[in-house]
């Protein structure tokens, strides 16, 4: 029998460095853009069967983001037994629960068992990721793939079942600041298994803060104007 350990809310104060490489791209909107934050490599074990978990904070600053528009977030989670997991992203007062014991559900209170994730997580995909397993089965020793909602489960993980209502999406961080500190926090809630944190990624879409619109649109007034004397 898998006993699940008492899960008090974790104090997130560990800061682990990493890598980051940013990317700035124009979106579908001209006033919006968008930037890349990865950070791989990690191979962070998390504590098995211990509700104190694991947090891996990362610092973003220089960001031309002041509004955020939308986010996902990829995860690359190593392990067996994924209902174990409980995961969570934070910045600021404010949070997004990305895994609440998967598969756990009034039947089945120990979660779906199978090995790893390798998700995007987005608040627009089709099916949320507590109950993937109503779509897929991962092959033995094979992670979950693809693209899903975030969990959303703002519940206590010793009590929490799939007809709870998500309520803790990744919309928690729109109209945020991307500037700031960025924690992942992940727990092996049940003992018996091994976990890896081997990297995560944010993907944000935003408007840039006001003196950069400023700017490019001085820049365009002067082309204009220059073009208009040439036509003279």
């Amino acid at each position: 029998m898998r006993n699940f350990r008492h899960f008090p809310l974790p104090t997130i104060a560990v800061s682990v460095a990493a890598a980051v490489t940013v990317f700035s791209t124009s979106s579908a909107r001209a006033a919006s853009i968008m930037e890349n934050y990865s950070f791989g490599g990690l191979a962070l074990g998390i504590p098995d069967g211990n509700p104190s978990g694991l947090t891996d904070t990362h610092s973003i600053s220089g960001s031309r983001i002041t509004h955020i528009e939308s986010i996902t977030v990829t995860l690359d989670l190593s392990g067996s037994f994924n209902g174990d997991l409980y995961a969570y992203l934070t910045n600021g007062s404010d949070i997004s629960i990305l895994l609440n014991r998967v598969g756990s559900a009034s039947g089945n209170t120990f979660g779906y068992d199978h090995d790893g994730f390798n998700i995007t997580l987005d608040d627009l995909a089709a099916t949320n990721v507590h109950s993937y397993g109503s779509l897929i089965t991962p092959a033995i020793g094979s992670p979950l793939t693809g693209s899903w909602q975030p969990d959303g489960r703002l519940i206590d993980p010793n009590l929490v079942l799939d007809t709870d209502a998500p309520t803790a999406n990744l919309s928690a961080f729109v109209g945020g600041d991307l500037n700031g500190d960025w924690t992942l926090f992940v727990a092996d809630l049940s003992s018996g298994d091994n976990h890896v944190l081997e990297s995560w990624s944010l993907q944000v879409v935003g408007i840039p803060e006001p003196s950069s619109i400023l700017g490019l649109a001085c820049l365009l007034g002067s082309g204009i104007m220059l073009r208009t004397r040439r036509l003279v």
